[in-house]
């Protein structure tokens, strides 16, 4: 006979399982090209994208898009330890890494795309600190940043791409 401890305990135990299952070691293998973030190279990005304003159009290097996004980040994240982003491209995979102010490296896989007129990502993997994160977890995690994408300040895409080291954007 299950008593309401017995269930609470039950209850507890099932929710602990569920959550450690999207949980496994190893991490996501992002190329291994160095990715060098510059002052200059956040400046020829942010040039480039108020270009892209005026074109409809913006094609962003590694270097350019990660030194873009870390000096954003630095200056607008607050309380978020952030050291640095960095972003590698590749025809198949959008790869990110963001490295905290003590070193702990949180890794994101997955492909951009378009939807419903916003850029969206698609997480085929992700890790924080050496842990992979899987099933409903790693749904969690690319539905917090398509939330964060899915804002009308951006903009509205028409089409993104990835290249051999290059985040190609079509604007409306």
């Amino acid at each position: 006979m299950l008593s309401r401890r017995n269930l609470a305990v039950l209850f507890v135990a099932v929710m602990l399982m569920s959550a450690l299952a999207g949980c496994a070691a190893g991490a996501v293998e992002a190329p291994e090209r160095e990715v060098e973030l510059s002052m200059d190279a956040a400046m020829s990005g942010q040039e480039k994208a108020m270009a892209g304003l005026l074109t409809g159009q913006v094609e962003w290097t590694e270097e350019e898009f990660s030194s873009l996004v870390t000096a954003l980040l630095q200056q607008n994240a607050g309380d978020v330890p952030l050291d640095s982003v960095t972003a590698w491209f590749t025809p198949d995979a959008l790869y990110l890494r963001a490295t905290l102010a003590d070193g702990t490296q949180v890794d994101l896989a997955g492909n951009v795309m378009v939807e419903n007129n916003r850029v969206a990502v698609d997480l085929v993997g992700a890790s924080a600190a050496g842990v992979s994160i899987a099933g409903p977890l790693l749904g969690v995690v690319e539905g917090a940043i398509n939330r964060a994408l899915d804002d009308d300040s951006l903009g509205v895409a028409a089409s993104v791409g990835t290249g051999d080291g290059v985040l190609m954007v079509g604007l409306q």
